[in-house]
């Protein structure tokens, strides 16, 4: 059996709120999802399961609607969906009324739901994050524990929404001696941001099919696994990278030879060779000519740029500056440093640039005064 695990999706969540790209980021993670489903028809995928987080919110009837559609596209492919923290189902969800099609399968009981598929002698156990909280912990164990006391199948699967990594590894140091575990096919988890294992051939979050923040990097995508019918054993998985966008730290290194256009041409140069979809984090280092002023944010309206760094420190000639400035406030802050500067340490060094460059600053700006 042929299954494709994903999770944390987020429908309806604009990750860029206030930026000019904003409003496209929504639009990517629908595209995201829409090319996952086309992927479970393309790999003769049987199960496709969404452990939490499928919307960012309380969908309301036409985003069940919308969703609903994109799933009888595939009415061969079985679909399983447990709600996570971010759409847990509340009592007035139009998600408790609502008329799946006959290929979905979204868990809406309080508890743990058995979900029986005799085509493939397989039983899945899953179960979404309740409003009541005594419901939720521990429930990676109570999966475990009523997977074992039920399941007559081959083929017995987990899914869950189960944010707490550290809890769910845990549970699995407790029970990995005891047979039960060993019963398990797979476990789909989803709650946690990146797709990791937590046992070998067992038990993985997914991750989001995008990235969420700038926090967020890395790969983001889904697993697409095989599972034996005879031995009920997971004999390959695979994780495939989908998200359109990446979260990216650029490191940019100048010296007192980099000019302020210059800078920015080695950005855009960048920028346009990892993707203009991505989101940019840019840090500016090393040395400057003090007399240049470096301007990145002139590139805010080119690319996807989230925040800027500059730390460049200017290489002023001390000496040359107390001739300039013998009797101020300047010449007094250089004469400190220089007496002392075999004992200077690196945040202090750093702190004499800074220091010098903001009091040439306010000099300059009282001399235009």
């Amino acid at each position: 059996m042929r299954f494709i695990h994903l999770s944390d999706v987020g429908l309806g969540k604009n990750t860029e709120s206030g930026k000019f790209w904003g409003r496209d980021r929504a639009v990517e993670i629908v595209n995201t999802l829409r090319r996952t489903v086309d992927k479970a028809t393309e790999t003769a995928c049987e199960l496709l399961i969404i452990s939490g987080g499928l919307f960012s919110h309380q969908p309301v009837s036409s985003e069940l609607e919308e969703i609903n559609r994109l799933f009888l596209s595939i009415p061969y492919v079985e679909v399983i969906i447990v709600a996570g923290e971010s759409d847990i189902l509340k009592k007035n969800s139009p998600v408790n009324s609502f008329l799946w099609a006959p290929n979905v399968h979204y868990v809406i009981s309080e508890g743990i739901e058995r979900i029986e598929f005799k085509k493939f002698n397989a039983a899945v156990y899953a179960k979404s994050v309740s409003l009541r909280q005594e419901e939720n912990i521990p429930g990676f164990r109570s999966l475990l524990k009523e997977a074992f006391s039920e399941n007559q199948e081959t083929i017995c699967m987990l899914v869950s929404a189960e944010p707490n990594y550290n809890e769910v590894a845990s549970v699995i140091s407790d029970v990995s001696n005891e047979k039960y575990l060993k019963r398990i096919s797979y476990a789909a988890l989803g709650g946690v941001n990146r797709h990791q294992e937590v046992l070998r051939s067992k038990v993985y979050y997914s991750g989001g099919l995008e990235p969420k923040g700038m926090q967020d990097t890395g790969e983001h995508g889904f697993y697409i696994g095989d599972i034996s019918n005879a031995t009920g054993q997971l004999i390959k998985l695979e994780f495939i990278p989908i998200a359109e966008t990446s979260y990216v730290s650029l490191n940019i290194e100048v010296d007192e030879n980099t000019t302020a256009s210059g800078l920015l041409e080695m950005l855009r140069s960048e920028m346009d060779k990892r993707g203009r979809k991505n989101i940019y984090k840019i840090h500016i280092f090393g040395k400057k000519n003090p007399d240049e002023s470096f301007q990145p944010e002139r590139l805010e309206k080119e690319y996807r740029i989230a925040e800027i760094m500059d730390e460049s420190e200017p290489q002023y000639d001390f000496s040359l500056l107390f001739q300039e400035h013998p009797q101020d406030m300047i010449g007094y802050y250089i004469s400190k440093l220089i007496k002392n500067e075999e004992d200077v340490s690196e945040i202090e060094r750093k702190a004499m640039f800074y220091g010098i460059d903001a009091l040439l600053k306010t000099s300059e700006q009282k001399g235009k005064e």
